[in-house]
């Protein structure tokens, strides 16, 4: 038996629902309950491990499933009818549930939760044929069926020689006399026109319907009558030919009773899956391991977690060694129900296969989680507060076993303090003989000292800030926790005399052995706060070493890619450099050569530093570092590939492939890729009259301009002149890597005047 009641299990799943799209997850949820065997409770752990793994590469879409969710309900029930638009809905959610199945089955994430997928089917043949017959809008199509077609043609005939005999009517002689308006409307699914009270002097017709104003009569012609019984019987003969094609669709359906109901078990699995960890991914999280032991290392009560999110304080708590006992004392308010709650709804979350919103835990599996927390008072039973608690201990004290979790809240009070400290002390040996787990919150010293004496128990204490009245929410380890009533009227300033006597009375009572005690657990106390502070200092320090080590990364990453940029423009002005020297013939062009070698072999030297892609395949997305861009190959040649650089197609070297590999995919999204450019005229440009340095940056940046577009081959207008900008220009273009070839142009395209360059 497991009280999930008492830990309130049920309003934690009101608290998911409320973030869960799918009514099918929504009906897993609720009938979720803990596993008792270890491997359903590791395989649902790993089904959302690996959900959890997708989603940190890859992204889906969770559609609303509500309409389907009815039809569903309505198919396995034998009397229910049904329309063309549940044929709509049947075909839209299993086309919906082919493109998830698509998704995760290609994902390289996904592996285990294929023994689910595997067992969904798409019902492709069906859904054809549904959109072979059915519009989206529900429309029964005139080619479903031979005989609706012919039905349809008839109906629309019969319409057509209707709507001829009625405008005859509506714009004959004397019809301004008894027609109302020139319009032909429908009234009982008949043809009718709109008619004056004293129509009977010119039309013969009967009269089907009547406006509010009695005013205007509905009249169907006589001469219609005949025509107009051959349409509503026509109509009768669409509607059953309708509700055949329908019933056809739903009889095959039904047909797959067995597959489709493995299917949607299946689907309820995998949606619940999937919005769970949607749910929780951006949370941290962890699964708990399953063995012997229970122990939480800074898990937060998922409640309170989810309400207060960063407010959430997470505890500490284990059953050590040979333990299985731990006491809970402190003052009201302290936190001390908390923790016991969040002992027992871990547990339960835990036993469901679902993670824990903390750092570590390890669990047990219990065949019963038992729990006695909060006021059972009951006047309709005539119980008060003690006896109620008693009425529901006796029960646990019947159903526990050695495989039992017990979480009893403030055992023994209610009553005379002596003997409700004495009998919780009793209760507690009890158990601890049967051989469970116990799990209490106290104020009594007697069941404090209890756990004190015994080995096989621990003592916690809720941390309590004194000074402002708040609790810290935070567990120390083998401190007896004080209620301190007398200290906290104190501090609310109470009256000194009667804190006079109670304390006089309280050392009255106290014996040295109980001081001496009270000193220990002092000393106690400040050595746990000072480790829980040494620890969170620690964490902090590791935090901000993390934080450091990612900035010095981005830093350095920066900087190569700073020095890479400025060694290529060095490099490109060092080149015009060379070639107007080299034309200008008055310089030798040797140092400029040498500077050049430096440059190139700086640059070539970082370029080899930065790890290159070489894991490649078609299809694959690449953010490029240089372009900062995504490109998609295309084409994988030897030394080169073919890239979509977002819709241009361009080659690139393999060695230039420095960047990111992109994972995440978006859901039906597709990249258009343009075919190579043609050649067009408006490629060109004009330096004729520049300055060789002017022409050449104007020259440059035209390229940059051209590659980037896409543009396989420009048009570089020089002029003849002396021939020394084209020489400049076209010793340019020898040493650009950007440029496969380069000709002067022909007699059509300019001669002589012109470079052509081709990328």
């Amino acid at each position: 038996m497991i009280n999930t009641q008492q830990l309130e299990f049920e309003i934690y799943k009101d608290l998911i629902k409320k973030k869960f799209i799918s009514s099918f997850s929504i009906k897993y949820l609720e009938n979720l309950k803990p596993y008792q065997v270890s491997n359903k409770i590791i395989e649902t752990q790993q089904y959302i491990n690996e959900i959890l793994n997708f989603l940190a590469a890859e992204s889906i879409k969770i559609e609303n499933d509500s309409d389907y969710f009815s039809f569903y309900n309505k198919l396995m029930d034998p009397y229910e009818s049904f329309t063309s638009k549940d044929l709509v809905i049947f075909k839209n959610f299993h086309t919906y549930l082919r493109d998830i199945k698509k998704i995760l089955t290609e994902s390289k994430q996904i592996n285990k939760l294929k023994n689910i997928l595997k067992e969904i089917y798409t019902f492709s043949n069906l859904t054809q044929e549904i959109n072979e017959k059915i519009g989206n809008d529900g429309t029964v199509k005139s080619n479903a069926t031979a005989e609706l077609a012919k039905i349809r043609k008839d109906i629309q005939s019969v319409s057509k020689q209707l709507d001829t005999i009625l405008k005859k009517i509506l714009y004959g002689k004397n019809s301004d006399k008894f027609i109302q308006e020139r319009t032909i409307v429908i009234r009982n699914d008949r043809f009718v026109i709109p008619c004056k009270p004293n129509f009977r002097q010119f039309l013969n017709g009967i009269i089907h319907d009547l406006s509010k104003t009695a005013q205007t009569v509905f009249v169907e012609p006589s001469e219609t009558v005949e025509l107009n019984n051959k349409y509503q019987s026509l109509k009768i003969a669409e509607d059953e030919e309708i509700r055949k094609i329908i019933n056809e669709s739903i009889t095959k359906i039904k047909s797959h009773r067995l597959e489709l109901s493995n299917t949607i078990s299946n689907y309820e699995k995998l949606i619940f899956f999937l919005e769970y960890a949607l749910f929780v991914k951006d949370f941290d999280i962890t699964f708990p391991e399953i063995n012997d032991n229970i122990k939480f290392k800074k898990i937060h009560h998922p409640i309170i977690f989810l309400h207060k999110k960063e407010g959430s304080i997470p505890i500490d708590i284990e059953f050590e060694n040979n333990k299985n006992l731990i006491v809970i004392s402190g003052p009201n308010t302290g936190g001390k129900t908390a923790a016991l709650k969040s002992l027992g709804l871990n547990h339960i979350l835990a036993m469901c296969g679902l993670p824990l919103f903390g750092q570590y835990a390890e669990v047990k599996i219990f065949k019963n989680i038992l729990a006695d927390i909060g006021d059972n008072q009951s006047l309709i039973m005539d119980l008060s507060t003690f006896s109620s608690h008693m009425v529901n201990i006796k029960k646990i004290i019947e159903s526990s076993d050695n495989n039992s979790l017990i979480l009893l809240d403030e055992l023994g009070t209610g009553t005379d303090p002596k003997e409700g400290a004495i009998l919780a002390v009793a209760i507690l040996k009890y158990l601890v003989d049967k051989g469970g787990y116990i799990a209490v919150t106290t104020h009594f010293n007697e069941v404090k000292e209890f756990a004190l004496k015994n080995s096989f128990a621990e003592n916690y204490a809720v941390d309590f800030d004194y000074e402002t009245f708040t609790p810290k929410y935070n567990l120390l380890k083998g401190v007896l926790g004080k209620s301190d009533p007398i200290l906290i009227a104190k501090k609310l300033k109470f009256n000194p005399e009667v804190i006079e006597i109670a304390e006089k009375l309280l050392k009255e009572k106290k014996g040295s052995i109980e001081f001496e005690i009270e000193k220990i657990n002092e000393i106690k106390l400040e050595t746990e706060l000072l480790k829980k502070s040494l620890e969170n200092k620690k964490a902090e320090l590791e935090e901000k070493e993390k934080q450091l080590e990612e900035k010095i990364k981005e830093f350095n990453n920066k900087l190569q890619q700073k020095e890479e940029k400025l060694l290529e423009e060095a490099f490109t002005l060092l080149q015009k450099g060379k070639n107007l020297i080299k034309n200008s013939k008055q310089y030798s062009p040797n140092e400029i050569d040498k500077d050049l070698k430096i440059v190139s072999k700086k640059l070539n030297k970082i370029k080899e530093k930065k790890p290159k892609i070489t894991d490649i395949k078609i299809g694959d997305k690449i953010l490029l570092e240089k372009y900062n861009k995504i490109a998609e190959i295309l084409e994988i040649k030897k030394d080169t590939v073919y890239v979509n650089l977002e819709g241009i197609k361009i080659e690139l070297k393999k060695s230039d492939l420095i960047g990111e590999k992109i994972k995440n995919k978006t859901f039906n999204k597709k990249l258009d890729i343009k075919s190579d450019v043609k050649k067009d005229t408006s490629w060109e440009i004009n330096v004729i009259g520049k300055r060789a340095d002017e022409a050449l940056s104007e020259v440059d940046k035209f390229i940059d301009k051209a590659v980037l577009s896409g543009v396989n081959s420009v048009y570089i207008i020089h002029g003849r002149g002396t021939g020394i900008l084209k020489n400049i220009i076209r010793d340019f273009l020898k040493n650009d890597p950007r440029v496969k070839s380069f000709r002067a142009g022909t007699f059509h395209e300019g001669g002589d005047a012109v470079t052509v360059v081709e990328f």
